[in-house]
């Protein structure tokens, strides 16, 4: 991998990408008819996440030679889970309080899913389709993705030393195990899935879901290991081409179609790295991404994401369907208060305090989750 040291900037027209990607999602559970393929946003975290947790591992090897494991778990503790633990503890006070016992109990095994970060094997076996998303559903079910991003931050970073360090590969034979990993996850997700039966086993499954996030450890790879110019520059050239496809993907891509499962994640993810490399490069494309606007969504779509879906359950209930434009006004106003106090009031605090500063790195400000 590379030698000497790098660094790995902030960069606001990444954090404008995620805040896109957020933005995507919370339409598309609020008002589907606006953007009916917004769930595509989670795609785009896989691919982002996956880009920038390596670009920081990278970065940390080329300066030290070695990759501090326990400091990157700590660090992702700081960030995700306080914001959870209150998300879940709100979520128990709504269960004593208000559902009924059956639900009650359903909601504490979905409790427990999303603490120990298995809520998406755990909607496996309940066969929660996220075709069914206007259903029934529990006010923890998006946390689905967030158990995906957390078992890959465990389980990831040991592949990385092992490749880098035990076996001492180059950077070729790196590649072309992510490769493998990559084209591997995206066939299993292909023959999972059956047109005919519940898609649950293969839109939640860690196993089908990491090509994704490959796809983007792939192109911090090859940003890190001297291909940085090249990449750059396929990516400014096809970076039109990609928004164009992207927005085409928003508006027809179906998430209960076939072509989804056998084409669409890995269209998806092209589209993301591409959009990403010309972003690193330069393109037009990240001063609209920069924008104020985008940028602050980006910085707090963490807590925008864990609060949006109970909220929009909770509205549901009580007032009905966000397809009425008020319901979905006061469901988005809530959100909002909810996520600036969570960010103004827990998140930032913690992150700042002294005894766990000095372990982080400036990108880090970057992720989300």
């Amino acid at each position: 991998m590379p030698q000497g040291a790098r660094s790995f900037a902030h960069v606001p027209s990444l954090d404008g990408l995620r805040g896109l990607a957020v933005a995507a999602v919370v339409v598309f559970h609020y008002r589907p008819s606006w953007l009916p393929a917004g769930f595509l946003g989670v795609d785009l975290f896989f691919v982002l996440s996956g880009f920038l947790i390596t670009s920081l591992l990278l970065v940390e090897h080329a300066n030290r030679a070695s990759i501090d494991l326990v400091g990157f778990w700590l660090r992702r503790i700081r960030r995700l889970l306080p914001a959870l633990y209150v998300l879940v503890a709100a979520v128990a006070v709504y269960a004593a309080w208000i559902v009924t016992e059956a639900s009650r109990a359903r909601l504490r095994g979905d409790g427990i899913a999303t603490l120990l970060y298995y809520a998406n094997v755990h909607l496996i076996g309940e066969g929660g389709s996220y075709a069914t998303r206007f259903g029934e559903r529990s006010p923890l079910q998006h946390t689905w993705s967030l158990a995906i991003e957390e078992q890959f931050y465990i389980l990831f970073p040991l592949l990385l030393v092992a490749l880098l360090g035990r076996f001492r590969l180059q950077v070729p034979a790196v590649r072309a195990v992510l490769l493998a990993g990559a084209i591997g996850s995206a066939a299993l997700m292909a023959a999972l899935h059956d047109p005919l039966s519940d898609p649950s086993r293969a839109y939640y499954g860690t196993g089908t879901r990491v090509h994704q996030l490959l796809i983007g450890v792939l192109l911090a790879v090859a940003l890190t290991s001297g291909f940085q110019e090249r990449v750059q520059s396929v990516g400014r050239r096809l970076t039109p081409l990609s928004i164009v496809v992207g927005a085409a993907c928003l508006i027809w891509l179906d998430d209960a179609s076939t072509l989804y499962y056998r084409v669409g994640t890995v269209l998806i993810a092209a589209v993301v790295i591409v959009l990403i490399a010309g972003l690193e490069g330069g393109h037009v494309a990240g001063r609209a991404l920069s924008s104020r606007p985008l940028v602050a969504i980006g910085l707090v779509s963490y807590g925008i994401y864990l609060w949006h879906w109970p909220i929009l359950r909770l509205v549901t209930i009580e007032r009905g369907p966000t397809d009425r434009m008020v319901n979905a006004l006061i469901a988005v106003a809530a959100t909002a208060t909810l996520t600036a106090a969570s960010y103004v009031l827990l998140e930032r605090p913690i992150r700042q305090l002294p005894i766990l500063v000095g372990a982080s790195a400036p990108a880090a400000r970057t992720l989300w989750a």
